[in-house]
Formats: structure tokens, C-alpha cells, sequence
């Protein structure tokens, strides 16, 4: 590069296009995506759970093959179900910018929960609907909220009939949790024949909360 520098005849042949420059700033840059696929060997999300559409490959084939195969699958264009309440008017976290609550904040694995000012913010395309903020927090002004059941209806029916405008055939429905149901499924899709083509896995999200 410095050898290169030191000639500027492509700079000079350019002109006034200026499309070479080697004396041109960074600059920053900010993009949002709705699926990002993480090739770096340290992973992009240090959170304990990693973010819906942020799956980690790093720098082993093997694992990039099986994280471009799931994001594949995610492309379809949906709303992020709500998995919470927040009621700020009784949130202990701030009163006058003095912080005397956190518990939200340190439990949530996924980061989704941020400070606003006295009050907190939730992002939904964050949360996992784990209900760990519900269960720690001293006022009650988080709780979890499960989907309502005409949402999950409508999800139902959307999927069952743009299977049945493809393949004109019954399906079968496998309901299963994100972790180890999870597992065994792509296990069985790496190492077997896989699930049937008339069955369709829908994940469903079970809440941690205390008895």
C-alpha cells in the first residue's frame, strides 16, 4: 500500500471524479438490518441470549453452514409479539435522576431493557419473552404478557394455509419449546432425514416464572 501511495498516477488519471483518494477520513456509518449473520471470532452480542436474527457462526465452517441455513428459514415478514406490560407509574427504577432500582436491567439476558430517563424502555424485537424482568421486579410494573390468543389464531391460520396452497395437503403441526426441542430438531435435520414434509415446527416461547 505505502509503494502504491507513493505513485499517483491513478489519482492524477481520476481528475476531478475524485473517486480515489488515499487522503479521504472514515467515516461513520450506521445501517439497520432485520437479520445479521456473525462471521467475527469474538461474537458481535455479548449477551447471555443471543438476539432473535443475530445467529453466530464464527470462524468454523460448520457452524456458518447451519446459520445460513436458519436464516433462510427466517423469511418471512412478521410482527414481534409482545411479551410484556410495563406500567411506569409505579417503576421503581429513578425518581428526580436517582437511581434505586436495576433488577430489569441486570436480569435481562438479551439487553432489550434500557433506562429512559426515571423510567425504563423495552425493545420487543429484543425481548424473548423469558419473563425474568416480571419475576424480579419489587413494584409489579413489569409483568409478563402472553400472546393473545386471536394473535396466535391468526399466526396459526396463516401457516397452515400457504401450506396448503403449496403442497394442497394435510399438515401436521409439531408445537416445541427454543431450547432443547430445539436442538433435536436441527440435530435431526444435520445428521438424519430430517422432519416429514407435511410437518411444520412452530416454536413456541414458554415463560420462566416462579410458582
Amino acid at each position: 500500500m505505502d509503494k502504491c501511495k507513493a505513485h499517483r498516477e491513478c489519482v492524477k488519471a481520476c481528475g476531478a471524479i475524485r473517486a480515489i483518494d488515499f487522503e479521504r477520513a472514515e467515516r461513520e456509518r450506521s445501517e439497520r438490518f432485520d437479520m445479521v449473520l456473525d462471521f467475527s471470532a469474538q461474537p458481535l452480542d455479548t449477551h447471555r441470549a443471543a438476539a432473535a436474527g443475530l445467529p453466530r457462526a464464527g470462524r468454523r465452517s460448520a457452524r456458518a453452514g447451519a446459520a445460513a441455513g436458519q436464516l433462510a428459514r427466517w423469511w418471512a415478514s412478521f410482527e414481534k409479539p409482545r411479551f410484556f406490560a410495563y406500567n411506569e407509574k409505579i417503576c421503581a427504577h429513578s425518581r428526580s435522576s436517582k437511581v434505586g432500582c436495576n433488577q430489569c436491567l441486570d436480569v435481562c439476558s438479551t439487553g432489550a431493557i434500557a433506562p429512559d430517563g426515571d423510567h425504563v424502555k423495552v425493545d420487543p424485537h429484543l425481548c424473548m419473552g423469558c419473563g425474568g424482568c416480571a419475576t424480579v421486579c419489587p413494584s409489579g410494573a413489569m409483568s409478563y404478557a402472553y400472546p393473545r390468543v386471536p394473535d396466535l389464531g391468526a399466526r396459526l391460520k396463516r401457516v397452515l394455509s400457504v401450506y396448503a396452497q403449496a403442497a394442497a395437503r394435510t399438515a401436521c403441526l409439531l408445537l416445541h419449546n427454543a431450547g432443547e426441542s430445539r436442538t433435536l430438531i436441527a440435530k435431526l435435520a444435520r445428521r438424519g432425514r430430517g422432519l416429514p414434509a407435511r410437518v411444520i415446527p412452530l416454536e413456541v416461547i414458554i415463560p420462566l416464572l416462579s410458582g
